[in-house]
């Protein structure tokens, strides 16, 4: 067991957990402003949430369905909202906003079901569920994802589905930074969007910014921000707040880290066996971690770092490696590292890089 004396910078930031639920069957019938819809396939629990029918329930709220079974999508629009669903995935986009799921979407007996705790968020209704039934109320509480004028921006184009000429378009992206682990923007200008018109990345009517072909950004949304029409009047998006906001909160960036490492973390050599945290007899806090070589070559190095807590939810980002070491394929290692006395406990491991007694090497 080694122990390693490692120095930290505090970073401030909430960090929300977020607890698991336990999985289910449900009977409960769906009520919209009171009215029981007729469903075909009856709400479902999974894992705590509830789910229900897509397709019938985004209509009885008038929204427009066009549905690719060849391409397992779905697009629900209703005045300049848009939808994109993808079967599998729980992730979304909402007028160009990126939306974790708290379940991907999936099929039940051939129907698409989706949370109905999304639906009742995008729309601004009010939801309740009671032992009997789930009630949408469409108040049309204000939400983030309005937008006015309806500017429809996404990873491929910008459109103008209003009918008014526009001579300036200004529009977000948002992009996940991998090593900090936070959002940057990119602030862009289309110059001309003509009603009903689109353009497009594809044929360069749009200029990509800095961050679009760079593999440690992750593209996660695009919103419109501003516009000036003909008489040089300028309208901002009353909501780009909100929505920056959401985007730097604590659940969004665990939940990106969250999808954006799992694949790391399966493609990885290194098994991450166990983690616990531990105090000596002088209240001093051990990181202490049980790994499995998982892959065929011997192991002579690797890099990582993670994030330790304090008791205010403040977050410090760490960094250490472990180098001459002669780790052979199945072998289980314990190595432990201290930390600052203030940390009350670690969390988001990631692998960086990996180095094997044969010259070669893996890197994220």
């Amino acid at each position: 067991m080694k122990n390693k004396w490692i120095i930290i910078m505090l970073v401030f930031v909430l960090v929300f957990p977020t607890p698991g639920l336990a999985s289910g069957q449900s009977s409960l019938k769906v009520l919209l402003d009171g009215k029981a819809l007729s469903l075909s396939q009856p709400p479902v629990v999974k894992n705590g949430t509830n789910m229900v029918p897509a397709i019938p329930v985004l209509k009885s709220v008038g929204m427009s369905i066009e549905a690719d079974t060849k391409a397992g999508t779905v697009k629900a629009s209703k005045s300049g909202k848009v939808i994109w669903l993808k079967m599998g995935s729980n992730i979304t986009t909402v007028n160009g906003i990126v939306v974790y799921l708290e379940e991907p979407v999936q099929t039940v007996n051939g129907t698409t079901m989706i949370p109905v705790k999304f639906i009742s968020d995008v729309l601004g209704a009010q939801l309740k569920v009671t032992k009997d039934s789930i009630s949408i109320s469409n108040t049309k509480k204000e939400t983030m994802f309005d937008i006015d004028p309806a500017i429809v921006v996404s990873a491929n184009y910008v459109k103008n589905v209003t009918d008014t000429d526009y001579t300036e378009v200004g529009f977000t992206e948002f992009y996940y930074n991998v090593y900090n682990d936070d959002i940057v923007t990119a602030n862009m200008t289309i110059k001309g969007l003509n009603a009903g018109s689109t353009k497009k990345y594809s044929s360069n009517e749009i200029v990509k910014s800095r961050y679009a072909n760079d593999k440690n950004y992750f593209y996660m949304g695009s919103v419109f921000s501003y516009y000036v029409d003909e008489s040089q009047n300028r309208l901002d998006n009353k909501n780009l707040e909100k929505i920056n906001t959401f985007y730097h909160s604590d659940n969004f960036l665990n939940k990106t880290f969250t999808t954006i490492h799992e694949g790391r973390i399966k493609a990885s050599p290194i098994e991450i066996v166990d983690v616990v945290l531990r105090w000596n007899s002088d209240n001093i806090p051990h990181f202490v971690w049980t790994l499995k070589n998982k892959s065929a070559k011997v192991i002579t190095y690797y890099d990582f770092e993670f994030y330790c807590y304090d008791k205010y939810g403040n977050r410090a980002r760490v960094g250490a490696d472990s180098v001459n070491i002669n780790w052979k394929p199945g072998e289980i290692i314990t190595e432990s590292w201290i930390l600052q006395p203030t940390t009350d406990s670690v969390g988001r491991l990631i692998l960086n890089e990996v180095k094997f007694k044969d010259g070669t090497s893996w890197t994220f």
